[in-house]
């Protein structure tokens, strides 16, 4: 096993645990527009658990592009939770993290209490254009630098509502990558997809599903699909930035209902 870096919030009887996006970190996670689901989640009474994927922030790099395909990611999060003292727990995060959390959920149903996708990322009909803008992000890594990275999206037109404070936040959680595994991150990202519509047709539990607009790496079609395919889902859909930031109250209710 890979052991993972990762703390906790929240001192309750239940459980969940958090992946963050890709290139993010639980530090990263601190400035992004999400930053207030786990807080809201501990003070509706669960303990948090909160990690670094492998690849990021202060867990282990290998240099190996399979390790970071989402089924392996997910194996991760199971053998966290055994570590963290859990058996059953609520499986929750965001963007890589939403892929992570459903890859769990399939491949160990029994432990999967609940499950919170978070703009979860393009998926089947819209998942190649963002394969091959990984596995351009991956080239230039690998034989140009972390810094050209960063030059070259500082010419590039905003991607979300969050306009340049995104693409800010996207420079930095970039800079903190380790530079020789960031070829190797992205390219696992674009092997990966998530699951097939009648895998996930089997993961009978509760879903909150939370998309929001104007991100092509987080259609809202992920989010509906997933309403679609999954047999138990509540669909959240925030337009503007404003919507965004009733979210935390969204999970805390969803949550108390469990």
């Amino acid at each position: 096993m890979t052991e993972l870096a990762w703390d906790q919030i929240g001192d309750g009887d239940r459980t969940l645990v958090w992946g963050h996006g890709l290139t993010s970190s639980r530090r990263g996670d601190q400035t992004s527009p999400l930053a207030g689901l786990v807080p809201a989640a501990a003070e509706a009474g669960w303990r948090c658990v909160r990690y670094d994927a492998r690849g990021h922030g202060e867990s282990p790099a290998p240099l190996d592009p399979a390790a970071y395909r989402w089924d392996v990611l997910a194996r991760d999060m199971l053998e966290l939770a055994t570590v963290a003292g859990t058996d059953r727990f609520v499986a929750a995060g965001a963007s890589m993290g939403a892929a992570t959390a459903l890859y769990a959920a399939i491949a160990d149903p029994d432990r999967i209490e609940a499950l919170v996708l978070v703009v979860p990322p393009t998926a089947w009909d819209t998942r190649a254009a963002q394969r091959e803008g990984y596995e351009t992000t991956a080239n230039i890594a690998e034989t140009e630098g972390v810094d050209r990275l960063i030059a070259l999206s500082r010419s590039q037109p905003p991607t979300t509502m969050f306009g340049e404070e995104g693409k800010a936040r996207s420079r930095e959680n970039l800079a903190a990558m380790d530079p020789a595994a960031l070829p190797h991150v992205m390219r696992g990202a674009a092997s990966s997809d998530l699951p097939d519509p009648d895998r996930l047709a089997a993961i009978d539990v509760p879903t909150l599903v939370l998309s929001w607009t104007d991100d092509a790496g987080h259609p809202v079609s992920t989010g509906e699909k997933l309403a679609e395919y999954l047999p138990d889902v509540e669909l959240h859909i925030a337009a503007t930035p404003g919507a965004v930031t009733e979210w935390p109250s969204v999970l805390a209710g969803f949550l108390t209902r469990l």
